[in-house]
């Protein structure tokens, strides 16, 4: 990724991984064409993850990102329309950081965030929206029933 000289040690921001953890009980078609139910999961973390690439960018915990450009929902069927990057709270160390070839890759989670509370994350900061997450005691694995935040 292209990561920021002014970014300490940008060289351990090069790579990384994205991933969403999914309880038991949501269903995917074995066929992904974008359209099915959930579909939407799978394009959140697609579209994530090609941010970098399309935008000689980077992502690291902290970064939101939206779903589109006028801040509407991923799909009908969710109301959620954003998402930020986290470190894991599920995951150790020893599985969010590990090196391939000399080079440092991180793991990343995606947590998927309603209009209203993307918006509160890009007016106070990251740290401000992670008090909330704190303070609702909000899970890592996706909850499509997730109360919002700031209701």
């Amino acid at each position: 990724m292209n990561v920021p000289e002014s970014i300490e040690k940008p060289e351990d921001y090069h790579f990384c991984e994205l991933m969403v953890l999914v309880p038991k009980d949501i269903e995917f078609e074995e066929v992904y064409t974008g359209r099915e139910k959930n579909s939407w999961i799978i394009s959140m973390l697609k579209e994530a993850a090609r941010v970098p690439h399309h935008n000689e960018s980077w992502l690291a915990v902290g970064h939101s990102l939206q779903a589109t450009t006028d801040l509407e929902p991923y799909a009908e069927e969710t109301e959620f329309s954003g998402c930020v990057v986290l470190p894991s709270v599920t995951f150790d160390e020893d599985f969010t950081e590990f090196y391939s070839e000399g080079r440092k890759i991180n793991i990343y989670s995606l947590f998927p965030v309603y209009r209203n509370e993307l918006e509160y994350k890009i007016e106070n900061g990251y740290g401000k929206f992670l008090d909330l997450l704190i303070e609702a005691n909000t899970k890592e694995v996706m909850d499509l029933e997730r109360k919002n935040l700031l209701k």
